[in-house]
Formats: C-alpha cells, sequence, structure tokens
C-alpha cells in the first residue's frame, strides 16, 4: 500500500487556467490537456463518493452511508432548487450507474456502490430459478419500447459553464425513442458524451433480467452484487437489483452491460482572438431540410445548420414551439464555409458533368479545393446553392480556382444531386447564398417526435444575453425533405393496339440507394405505392394508387389533346412525393 503522507502534488502548471488550454494560438500542446495529467482547473472538482456525502450532509445522514464505492468525478454540482435527498441522489445515480442497498450486518448503513466495479461475480450454485413450462423465466424487453438515442444536459466549465449536451445513439434502431437527462452539474464535454453513451449500454443491457430464489446460507448476497447462474447460456453477468426475504431469499437481477473505458473526446472550445473592442451581433446561420444520402442513419440528422460569425465563437442553438420556453439543442463549434454567388447560376440537367458550365462565388471565409473525378463520385467537393424560393440545389464542382483574395471560380459542375432536380433548373441569381457541404454544417438535433413540426429555432453567440441584440430566430419544419419520396425516372407510354396507354416508369431509392451490388435498390418505404395523374390541360382525366410501377388507361382521350401525365411515390410518413411527369398527344 501506498503511504498517504509520501503521495505529492505534482503536475501544477503556472500557465493560467481557462487560457490555457483554450489558447491554443499561444500554446502548441493545448489539446493535450484532455488527457494529460495538469491539475490546472481540476482541483476544484468533486468525486462522486465526496459529492453523496456532501448531500447527505446536509440532511443530517453522513453518517448512516458508505459512499466509498461510488465512482465518477464532476467539475461541478448546483442543488438549485429547494428539494428531497433521493431528487437530488437519483439523477447521479442514473447517470453514473450507482445502486443504493442497506447494509445486511447489525451497522445497517446504506452503500453506495458502482455497477462498473469490477468485482468477481459470485457462481450461484444453490439456487432455484423461477420457471414457466419448464424454462427459466427470462424477460428480454422490445427494442423498441428502450431509447434508440440519450442526451445529457450539463454546464460546460470550458465554455465558461454555458449549457452544453451531448449526444449518444445506437444505429439500427430507428422506432425507438430518445431520452433526455438532465443534470444540475458541471463537466467537459468529452465526460458528458462517455456517460450518455455508456447509459444507453447499460439500458441496453438491462432488457435482460432473470428471478431466481436463494436458501438463507446465501444470507450475505446483497443488492449490487455480481453473480453468474451457470444454467443461463452466455455466461453473462448479472447483478442483484431487489432481494425480497420469506421462508427463502427471492432476487432479481440484470444483466450487466460490458465494462468499457471510453476514450475522452473533449474538444477544446476556440477563444476569439479579438473582438476588436466591440460586440458580435447574432450571427448569419441557415437552417438546412436536407434529403437523405448514404451513411446517414435516420431523417432527423439531415435537419442541419450551417453558422457564421466575424469573429467567430462559438454558437448555441435553442429551440421552442412558441416564442418562450426555449431548450438547448446543440453547440456550433466551427464555422461553415459560406458565402454568396457573385455571378448568375444558369438552370441545367442533371445526372452529367456540365464541362462548360461555371459560377463565381464570394466566401466570407475559408477555402474550397479541386477534386478528381473520382473523389467527386465519392461526394467530394459538395455544396448547397439557394434558389429564390428558399428551396436549396445540391451540387459538386470538381475543379476550384480562387482568382482573387476569397474570390473563387468553380467549373465542371455536377448538378441537381440527391433528387434536386427540380432545383437546378431554377437560374440563381448573384447574392444567392452558397454553402460548402462537410462537418461544419451539424445536425441541429431534431427529434423524431418532432418531425414535420413547425418550429421556432434560435440561434445566438455562445455565453451572450439572450436577446436579440445576439440571437435570431428562424421558424421551420424538419425532417420533411429526408422523408419525401424522390421523383421515378424513365417514365415511358406505349399506345396499345386498342386504343390504351400503358405507362411505365422506374422508382428512386432515398435509403441506400448507392449500391450496384444487389439485384434491386432497397424500397425505402413500408409499401409500394404510387399516386398517377392524367391531366388534358387543367382537367383531371383519371387519379388513382397503384402499387406496381406501371399503369394502364383505357378510357376516352379527346382527339388532339395535350396529355401529361404524372407519377408520384407515396409514404406513409408524408403523403406523395417529388412528381415525374410526362407529356404526350392523345
Amino acid at each position: 500500500m501506498l503511504d498517504p503522507e509520501q503521495i505529492y502534488v505534482w503536475a501544477w502548471d503556472t500557465r493560467p487556467f481557462p487560457e490555457y488550454p483554450l489558447k491554443a494560438d499561444v500554446w502548441g500542446d493545448a489539446a493535450n490537456w484532455a488527457t494529460g495529467h495538469w491539475l490546472n482547473g481540476r482541483l476544484s472538482g468533486v468525486a462522486l463518493d465526496d459529492l453523496f456525502l456532501a448531500l447527505l450532509k446536509d440532511f443530517g445522514l453522513e453518517g448512516l452511508a458508505d459512499c466509498r464505492g461510488a465512482e465518477g468525478y464532476l467539475s461541478g454540482y448546483i442543488a438549485d432548487n429547494p428539494a428531497s435527498g433521493r431528487a437530488l441522489l437519483e439523477p447521479l445515480m442514473d447517470i453514473f450507474g450507482v445502486v443504493a442497498f442497506e447494509q445486511a450486518d447489525e451497522r445497517k448503513k446504506l452503500v453506495f456502490r458502482s455497477l462498473s466495479q469490477r468485482q468477481q461475480p459470485l457462481v450461484l450454485e444453490d439456487y432455484a430459478l423461477e420457471r414457466d413450462d419448464q424454462w427459466p423465466v427470462r424477460i428480454l424487453e422490445d427494442v423498441e419500447e428502450l431509447p434508440a438515442s440519450a442526451e445529457i444536459y450539463f454546464s460546460d466549465p470550458l465554455r465558461d459553464y454555458q449549457s452544453a449536451s451531448a449526444l449518444a445513439q445506437k444505429s439500427g434502431w430507428q422506432r425507438a425513442g430518445h431520452e433526455s437527462l438532465s443534470l444540475s452539474a458541471a463537466m467537459e464535454s468529452g465526460q458528458a458524451q462517455s456517460l450518455a453513451e455508456s447509459w444507453l449500454e447499460r439500458k441496453r443491457a438491462e432488457r435482460r433480467t432473470v428471478s431466481f430464489s436463494l436458501p438463507w446460507t446465501q444470507a450475505g448476497l446483497t443488492i449490487g452484487d455480481r453473480v453468474r447462474v451457470p444454467e443461463l447460456a452466455g455466461n453473462r453477468d448479472y447483478v442483484v437489483v431487489s432481494l425480497e426475504d420469506g421462508a427463502a431469499r427471492r432476487a432479481k437481477a440484470v444483466a450487466l452491460a460490458s465494462v468499457l473505458r471510453r476514450p475522452d473526446r473533449t474538444r477544446m472550445p476556440s477563444i476569439p482572438q479579438s473582438e476588436g473592442g466591440g460586440a458580435a451581433g447574432p450571427p448569419l446561420f441557415h437552417m438546412l431540410d436536407l434529403p437523405m444520402w448514404p451513411g446517414i442513419e435516420n431523417e432527423q440528422n439531415q435537419f442541419r445548420i450551417a453558422c457564421y460569425a466575424k469573429p467567430w465563437r462559438e454558437v448555441s442553438l435553442y429551440v421552442s414551439p412558441e416564442i418562450s420556453g426555449y431548450q438547448l439543442r446543440t453547440v456550433i463549434p466551427f464555422a461553415a464555409v459560406m458565402g454568396e454567388l457573385i455571378s448568375e447560376l444558369q438552370g441545367s440537367d442533371s445526372g452529367r458533368f456540365m464541362h462548360e458550365q461555371s459560377f463565381e462565388v464570394r466566401l466570407y471565409h475559408g477555402e474550397l479545393h479541386s477534386g478528381s473525378q473520382l473523389q467527386i463520385l465519392n461526394a467530394a467537393n459538395t455544396a448547397l446553392v439557394q434558389t429564390v424560393t428558399g428551396s436549396w440545389e445540391m451540387l459538386q464542382f470538381m475543379h476550384a480556382e480562387e482568382i482573387a483574395t476569397g474570390h473563387w471560380r468553380l467549373k465542371t459542375l455536377l448538378r441537381g444531386q440527391v433528387g434536386t432536380e427540380t432545383e437546378a433548373q431554377i437560374i440563381k441569381q448573384a447574392g444567392a447564398p452558397f454553402i460548402l457541404l462537410d462537418d461544419r454544417v451539424v445536425p441541429a438535433g431534431l427529434q423524431q417526435s418532432e418531425n414535420g413540426l413547425l418550429l421556432n429555432w434560435r440561434a445566438g453567440l455562445a455565453g451572450r444575453d439572450f436577446t436579440d441584440e445576439y440571437y435570431a430566430t428562424q421558424s421551420l419544419a424538419g425532417a420533411m425533405r429526408a422523408l419525401r419520396p424522390l421523383s421515378p425516372v424513365h417514365l415511358r407510354c406505349k399506345r396499345q393496339t386498342n386504343g390504351d396507354l400503358a405507362f411505365q416508369w422506374i422508382r428512386r431509392g432515398r435509403l441506400d440507394a448507392d449500391s450496384w451490388m444487389g439485384e434491386d435498390i432497397p424500397l425505402g418505404e413500408i409499401a409500394e405505392k404510387y399516386q398517377v395523374q392524367l391531366w388534358n390541360g387543367e382537367t383531371v382525366l383519371h387519379s388513382t394508387v397503384v402499387t406496381e410501377p406501371c399503369f394502364l388507361y383505357s378510357g376516352s382521350v379527346p382527339d388532339g389533346a395535350y396529355l401529361r401525365f404524372e407519377v408520384a411515390q407515396i409514404s406513409q410518413a408524408c403523403g406523395a412525393g417529388d412528381v415525374s411527369s410526362l407529356r404526350l398527344l392523345g
């Protein structure tokens, strides 16, 4: 054992906190602080066991509790409202994975123990599993009843204790819900991210529960003990969560998640080098309702935000269905590469490189780069240009040439990408907003239950007053473009010998439809359905819904009529999607 008298603090740094580590332009090792041994900015924090004791002391219970088994650390904690001890402790126990139980001996202390403690499991030998039709009773909850994402709200000491959030998501749980966890505590963003991920892992593991009875020879078993039941397959460890005493001890246990030590991914916020002696106003920002593209797991992530401010400082994004009651959704750490057109961009067809087409753009900051054809086909150099209607064309460029400071000419274009062919046909005038679509254009934090709802989004400089001097508001419904089916293509019509009109088309997919490996692209919808209409001028001759990419019209057609056939794929989530049309002479 180490002699406590021989433990010394040696990793103090004379550089002032928080200037070190936030001023990375001054100190080259600033990024090492998050995972380094520096005590700067950390000695003022509190260990979780000490925090539990301090909270219990306020209620006169510190002598009745043993908190040494509670593992964790916080930069600070605020009990800002009158509350019971249970109301203060339970959120901490839930997020950090701590259980509490009464000690079995004469001391009768309340013991707190972290589930992540590495204990040797007790292998049960004398037990009786509860059975149903000769099988042990094991409950496996429906995954759709569990949250697929968890978001922890906290105060970030590296951002002047501003409100922040950390989001963890489980891929493949598309129809599961979302859980918001609020903690009146200060912690670094990387720690909050790890806690959110661990919380999701525990909830996933705790889907598995088992009940069994024990003889009184196992009287030493307590809540929080780790056990292993040989009869259950999988060699899985369980933790006891409840005990009922009677002729035998009836125990209930839940499965334990694997103990993973996740790396700290704290990202240092930036400090503006100079604010020019004056206060900056609201940032320039665009809320973007974008279509799906390969690699995106859910539609909510396609509702994004792009921000710019000079001088740049982090932007906080809040949301509310009304003009009050705003909640923080995300913090944007980096300015997007944004600008505006300084030359007209003509309308164009999509699906092929336009080698002779070019346009010029002035960037507010940042730079652009040329790319090879193979890089372009793998989604490089993707940008957004806004139309006069407010919608966005997604295009790509192969060649970027800086012809003056901040003035770029973009050539060899691939227009109307990911279903924005209609927007590609619209002329963009000089002054139209331009955004480079990269990882600085981030999800806005839309939740699945908010798809299609008109919400007020309020963005402003982090740490500033929540007033119109520093914040601006936009109202927009999100995720509808990502949910909307793309327009069918290759519409054809063949007149039959009896005069009937036989229409055919090929559907497109909005989800994972970029692979050539399978026989067909994924359907992307619950069922295959199409809305079809045949028009004669402004008169609808026929309207129906079909379940195959074909339609036979047997009705009469006036001689010399100018017909227009329209078809759109139907989504159960948002109705008919983008329309394709075919014109023909009757």
